[in-house]
């Protein structure tokens, strides 16, 4: 039983230094109309990451087990996703919510064509009084280190899964060791890598 609570310990004191380490490298905004297109790509226009070899095979086994839940107050906020998400999850500070809330992040399985990759899901789909942080990890895709300090990548959020708007690489923070980037937004939706 100790062994398990200080696990549990570990691995929360390492969630909350991920989003520190995130969150301080500069100020985030979140995407908002000013920094979207407003002209959303349909699945087909967007040339999406594919995962990494050790990962393809699996998809389906990683959709069906890749979700996590959790129950967030306004008084306290807290965090939601992480291992069990592929290392997605998102931080709701206090007083983003009006109420108690049920949120998750879900991995789901994405084909289009010919090409299998995956979406990150958080719900519900919702705005939010302030903003919360997402943290989106590039770890179990075939992206290299290179892509990502090049910018060769984009990451595409949807509210229906047929269009899809990039993120502005401005508003990004990335963490090269935990293999994340993280921003603010003021919305919950699906979102994917494209390189």
């Amino acid at each position: 039983m100790r062994k398990k609570l200080a696990i549990g310990g570990i691995a929360c004191l390492l969630l909350m230094s991920m989003v520190f380490v995130s969150t301080c490298e500069k100020e985030l905004i979140g995407p908002s109309p000013e920094t979207q297109n407003d002209v959303g790509l349909t699945r087909d226009q967007i040339n999406w990451a594919r995962p990494k070899a050790e990962y393809a095979d699996k998809l389906d086994e990683l959709a069906k087990r890749g979700y996590a839940g959790a129950w967030i107050s306004p008084e306290r906020g807290g965090f939601v996703g992480g291992f069990l998400t592929l290392g997605n999850y998102v931080y709701i500070p206090a007083g983003a919510v009006e109420s108690r809330t049920y949120f998750t992040v879900d991995v789901i399985k994405e084909t289009v064509g010919d090409i299998n990759t995956i979406s990150i899901e958080y719900l519900p789909g919702m705005n939010f009084l302030k903003p919360v942080t997402l943290t989106l990890s590039w770890d179990f895709l075939d992206i290299s280190l290179s892509d990502i300090q090049s910018g060769n990548f984009d990451i595409y959020h949807s509210q229906d899964g047929e269009l899809w708007y990039p993120v502005d690489h401005s508003v990004m923070t990335f963490n090269y060791y935990f293999k994340t980037v993280s921003f603010d937004t003021d919305h919950f939706t699906r979102w994917s890598w494209g390189i």
